[in-house]
């Protein structure tokens, strides 16, 4: 992402947990989702990862899922904003954390997680981004990308009226899987998720019979490196 992108998101450093709360309105609550997510990969990844890379992780608001459901793995955060790292470091002190592009960063996961980051990217950096990504994979390791699902008008009018996502651009489903084959990537699975609000929890057990149907809130997409 460029330079302009890290000052805009070092501007939401202190409250970006509240703006995403606001946008998300009654439709449910930030660490909901968070957790959904990290479930849905625990879930439908090939095996329990050593270490696990949040790719992206701004303040930090996925760590805490990724932690609960991967407790014996090492759980990594990166990002561009500085400032977002600052929180993300003050609020999780056993993350182990750096930044985008830090050429003094060698390790590479078994599982690398990236939650809602790719619309934020300009769809002309978008191959260099996943190549960037790649770069952080051991080979056999796992990709699961989270995006915005673009059919759902739902989220359509978050996404309209959240300020965190003035620059977004959503990705089709196809797109994102593109993306992933154009690096060499091996397109796993791609699912809808997340269709059901908190309030109608209850209905969890129904998301893995319904990653067919392009309603959801979101999609996955779960890619493997050779």
């Amino acid at each position: 992402m460029s330079e302009n992108k890290e000052t805009r998101f070092d501007a939401f450093a202190e409250n970006y947990r509240d703006v995403m709360q606001t946008g998300l309105g009654q439709f449910g609550d930030v660490d909901y989702y968070s957790m959904q997510k990290a479930r849905l990969t625990c879930r439908w990844c090939a095996v329990q990862p050593g270490r696990v890379l949040d790719y992206g992780c701004g303040t930090g608001g996925n760590l805490a899922a990724l932690c609960h459901v991967f407790p014996a793995a090492e759980v990594c955060g990166c990002d561009v904003s500085e400032k977002s790292l600052a929180t993300a470091k003050a609020d999780h002190p056993a993350v182990n954390f750096f930044s985008v592009g830090d050429e003094c960063m060698e390790k590479t996961f078994d599982l690398v997680f990236i939650a809602n980051v790719l619309h934020h990217v300009l769809p002309q950096d978008r191959t260099q981004f996943m190549e960037q990504v790649c770069t952080h994979v051991r080979p056999g390791g796992e990709i699961f990308i989270f995006e915005h699902n673009p059919f759902n008008p739902v989220t359509k009018r978050i996404v309209d009226t959240c300020p965190l996502d003035e620059d977004a651009v959503l990705l089709m489903p196809r797109e994102t899987t593109r993306l992933c084959s154009g690096v060499g990537l091996r397109i796993q699975a791609t699912r809808f998720t997340l269709f059901f609000p908190p309030r109608l929890k209850r209905l969890d057990v129904l998301e893995r019979f319904l990653g067919w149907i392009p309603m959801g809130g979101q999609y996955m997409v779960q890619a493997t490196k050779p």
